[in-house]
């Protein structure tokens, strides 16, 4: 008998053909997913294909839709907190969004991968370390031993963390960036691309560099806030 694959909704037109790639590649080990539509805010992208597939609509759509499960690949340097807005926005619950890992991703047995997070080609996550909801993390980045993502993070191609260091929800670390260990980068702060990062960045900082320099700070939600202290009071 010949298994139901499972069906697909993605957020987000911009981004669909990296995710599409993750997908198509799963796929092509063992069929799993079948892309229903993608759903997109922006209404000159609606009722137009992307790679073949129909972007549907708006986002409130989603909760015309039972039967599937969705996948979030909203999110840029400039753009993280959106993601962040949407999920609360939209009210999904954590259990319909689909986790997205390539096949040749190299995950550890002991690390943690939470619900609606997306794993690109190449990239590895070492033994220990904890992946919360909603991470993405792009092609080939090397996530250390004993490492914590938060919610919504994004850790772009190519960075290398280090051990026992500390993503901040909803916050995005630039290709080629290396971070040291025992590092905290707080929530919503944005590390830009080859920067080296030797102390602790604070929450909605964004810096760049080496030596690493604080170059400007954005407003974070107080929930999220509240959030980062309760996870290093519990570190």
């Amino acid at each position: 008998m010949t298994k139901k694959l499972q069906k697909l909704i993605l957020f987000g037109a911009s981004p669909f053909p990296e995710t599409l790639q993750i997908v198509q590649d799963i796929n092509k080990n063992k069929p799993k997913y079948d892309i229903v539509g993608i759903l997109d805010d922006d209404p000159d992208s609606h009722n137009k294909e992307i790679e073949g597939v129909t972007v549907l609509g708006p986002l409130k759509l989603a909760k015309d839709y039972n039967d599937v499960k969705f996948v979030n690949c909203i999110g840029n340097y400039d753009s993280r907190l959106t993601k962040y807005d949407i999920l609360k926005r939209l009210k999904i619950s954590v259990e319909r969004y689909e986790t997205l890992i390539h096949p040749q991703a190299n995950i550890n047995s002991s690390a943690k991968i939470g619900a609606g997070c997306i794993i690109h080609y190449g990239a590895m996550v070492y033994p220990y370390s904890v992946l919360y909801p909603f991470c993405e993390i792009m092609a080939n980045a090397v996530i250390g031993t004993n490492n914590t993502v938060c919610e919504g993070a994004i850790v772009a191609s190519l960075v290398a963390t280090t051990p026992n260091v500390i993503i901040g929800h909803y916050s995005h670390i630039g290709t080629g960036a290396c971070i040291r260990e025992n590092i905290k980068i707080g929530t919503a702060a944005q590390v830009a691309m080859g920067s080296v990062v030797f102390k602790d960045v604070p929450p909605g900082v964004f810096c760049l560099g080496n030596p690493l320099r604080f170059l400007s700070k954005s407003e974070v939600p107080n929930e999220l806030l509240e959030k980062w202290e309760i996870l290093l009071e519990s570190c």
